[in-house]
């Protein structure tokens, strides 16, 4: 039975979710009454909502008025060319762990709706990204002018202002650049495949190009004992990542080997699973605007980044993946038609029998590596010889870690696998493993809380997808 405190977390959850679901970076972005949606170009279907305006500036004015009631960062990105897309992405995750939009402008001039979605969002910090080429001194003096606090995160390439952007985001990152994603700078829909991913991982995006990996990112990677991963997006026909690093530290790298967009965007090449995800987004493969401001607000809203060609997606929806019902489509029908807006709801809301894990029967007992966790797990649920069936009916787990409640120290949690369908784990006492891995492939697993002095490493609770909300007793920890 679940303790007082656990009822209380989980009901004070619920509450936080409806009211201040703006600043809640896993909430479902249809379920907050407060989102603006005074646009004839923000179009509700079902539990698909599409977001488009007149042009691509009003289209990310319309997304930051869907996603943000207030906020007091805003990020300003140049899209007036077709190469003008690497700095935004770039942005994607700093804009995310600021909870700021990403509006788009001209080049010579900051077109009057976005100045006047500034104004509306009671914004005091303007961040620009990019130099003087992309986004004038011209704007950046106008908003100096109107009082805002500007600052520009620029260098002299987009592949030195990635870094640049990096660095910041690092900065406020108190585990420093544990993983990177590095793709290529000359096609974005590279970048904007592992955007939304990067963004809910804290992860920098870098960029790449030529028959080694860039010098710079290199020499800023190179050395740092911090460093646990690299996501490379494109194959040796794209980029290449041979160097001094590459020779070092070949284990770094994991190599997502796509050597064509058609390949990127087709869901049988490895697009990744979707649980512990509220939804997905839909974005065009072909024309970039739209995915630049519509990454952070897809993010913000745990939902997963598709590109499609405006007439469908190519996505075939694992059986697993049973946990989304929000669904977000960024332009209008001559860049996404509704024919991709059907094939969203066929992905939505589907009740799939979760699979059992291992080819396990309903009827077999559960295998638990740990015997600690086994004998935890047999007092939550109050019964010894647990099966399959069973640890599948549990939607909450209460595990006490210490003898004078007939428990033990939990040495993994990696048998939580076993219990697919709890959104809630409750901790007591004696100290939670180090690694949560395991958690973040739980579909449904909302809330972690841990109880009577259980310790924690801040370091695994910061590795926690950001779906899932971290609880001290009865106080939630942001992470």
């Amino acid at each position: 039975m679940k303790s007082k405190k656990l009822m209380a977390i989980v009901l004070s959850a619920a509450v936080c979710a409806s009211l201040f679901g703006y600043q809640n970076k896993s909430f479902s972005v249809k379920a907050d009454s407060q989102t603006v949606q005074t646009s004839q170009t923000t179009q509700t279907k079902g539990n698909i909502t599409r977001i488009g305006g007149v042009d691509r500036y009003d289209t990310a004015v319309k997304i930051a008025q869907y996603g943000w009631k207030t906020a007091d960062t805003v990020f300003i990105a140049g899209a007036e060319n077709d190469r003008d897309f690497a700095d935004a992405i770039a942005g994607t995750p700093l804009a995310y762990d600021m909870d700021a939009p990403i509006l788009l402008t001209r080049a010579a001039a900051l077109p009057d709706n976005v100045s006047s979605e500034i104004t509306a969002l009671f914004a005091k910090d303007i961040v620009i990204l990019g130099g003087t080429a992309v986004v004038s001194q011209d704007i950046e003096d106008g908003l100096k002018a109107k009082g805002y606090n500007v600052s520009r995160i620029a260098g002299q390439t987009r592949y030195d202002t990635a870094i640049q952007i990096a660095k910041k985001l690092w900065e406020r990152e108190p585990n420093g650049k544990t993983s990177v994603a590095i793709t290529t700078g000359n096609q974005f829909q590279y970048a904007m495949y592992g955007a939304v991913g990067s963004a809910m991982y804290h992860s920098a995006i870098l960029f790449s190009d030529g028959t080694t990996l860039n010098k710079d990112v290199e020499n800023l990677l190179a050395g740092d004992e911090s460093l646990s991963g690299i996501d490379v997006i494109g194959g040796d026909k794209v980029l290449s990542v041979k160097g001094t690093l590459y020779n070092n530290r070949p284990d770094l790298f994991h190599i997502e080997n796509y050597n064509s967009v058609d390949e990127l965007c087709d869901g049988t090449g490895g697009l990744g699973s979707l649980n512990c995800l509220n939804g997905v987004a839909v974005a065009s493969s072909t024309i970039f605007p739209d995915a630049l401001s519509g990454s952070v607000l897809a993010a913000k809203s745990g939902c997963k980044l598709l590109l499609s060609d405006g007439k469908k997606i190519n996505y075939n929806i694992d059986t697993g993946e049973n946990n989304l019902s929000t669904g977000l489509v960024f332009g209008g029908t001559k860049v996404i038609s509704d024919d991709v807006i059907s094939q969203m709801q066929g992905m939505l809301n589907k009740d799939y029998a979760t699979p059992n894990v291992d080819g396990l029967k309903d009827s077999d007992l559960v295998p638990f590596a740990d015997p600690a966790f086994k004998k935890d797990a047999e007092k939550a649920l109050n019964k010894t010889d647990i099966t399959v069936a069973d640890a599948k009916s549990a939607t909450s787990l209460e595990l006490f870690q210490n003898a004078s409640d007939g428990g033990e120290q939990i040495n993994s949690l990696d048998d939580i696998k076993f219990f697919p369908n709890i959104t809630v784990l409750e901790i007591h006492y004696g100290t939670l493993p180090d690694s949560l891995i395991a958690l973040n492939s739980m579909p449904k697993l909302k809330y972690l809380a841990v109880c009577d002095n259980c310790k924690y490493n801040t370091s695994s609770i910061n590795a926690l997808s950001n779906n899932i909300s971290f609880w001290v007793d009865d106080k939630e920890v942001s992470h």
